[in-house]
């Protein structure tokens, strides 16, 4: 079977490392994220669109009057036309993560956190891509290609993949400075948070469980009323057979 070209997004060794460092200290050791991180998505992302704006900017004729040389109005336009597309781009990885971070980025040991800060009203204002720090991005960096493919098709996704392999590198080139997550102990609130909510997922299934319970019932009852009249249609067909003998013989 050939492989989707949005399947191919590559993280590199060093980055799954960073991934799985960051889930055993929040998984094994309980311990959520210090934020806002050191160095947050939304700055990362500046970070890396002006390297990429540094690299498409327009560089005059290496000649004698290359001092007073001014770029033409194509190349100007070529110039506005790239800037905008990556800047677009690093836009809507924003805006990805900030919608996908609650339903699908988040450990459950994050999760009473994210409820605190969602429920400020100060902090709920500020988007979470400014908060959270590069180690949460290479989380949606896992989902993406099932994302895309589920929205566009491989010609449309191929452009936007090759984009976001570009940024990887970038975020592996620089991965002393840009992954500086530092991590806690849950505070009192956000330990009282979790234990609400893990009540809350506890009745949650006891009821799911209830609600199979009565189904199951109500299916065998269901079935033992089927098998009882089963009974009673044989009985009944006996003796009307018996009946019917009987009367023969007379």
């Amino acid at each position: 079977k050939t492989q989707r070209h949005s399947e191919k997004l590559v993280i590199p060794f060093t980055l799954k490392k960073v991934m799985v460092e960051e889930w055993e200290i929040i998984s094994q050791c309980k311990m959520v994220p210090v934020l806002p991180s050191t160095v947050t998505i939304r700055e990362a992302l500046d970070k890396y669109l002006a390297s990429k704006l540094e690299v498409i900017a327009i560089k005059p004729a290496a000649d004698e009057n290359s001092e007073n040389a001014t770029p033409s109005k194509e190349e100007n336009e070529e110039y506005k036309k790239k800037e905008s597309e990556w800047k677009n781009m690093c836009d809507g990885i924003a805006i990805f993560f900030n919608q996908a971070l609650p339903s699908r980025l988040l450990y459950r040991q994050e999760e009473a956190q994210y409820a605190l800060i969602d429920a400020d009203p100060d902090l709920s204002l500020i988007p979470k891509s400014e908060l959270y720090g590069c180690e949460h991005l290479l989380r949606l960096f896992v989902h993406l290609p099932a994302l895309l493919a589920e929205n566009l098709t491989d010609t449309e996704s191929r452009p936007i993949l090759s984009k976001l392999g570009d940024l990887i590198r970038f975020l592996q080139k620089h991965q002393s400075t840009l992954f500086t997550q530092a991590y806690r102990k849950p505070n009192e609130d956000e330990i009282r948070e979790n234990v609400r909510r893990l009540r809350k997922l506890e009745q949650k299934k006891r009821k799911h469980m209830a609600a199979d319970s009565a189904a199951a019932i109500s299916k065998k009852q269901a079935t033992d009323l089927e098998e009882k009249k089963k009974k009673h249609m044989a009985v009944g067909s006996t003796a009307a057979i018996a009946k019917k003998q009987a009367t023969d013989e007379t």
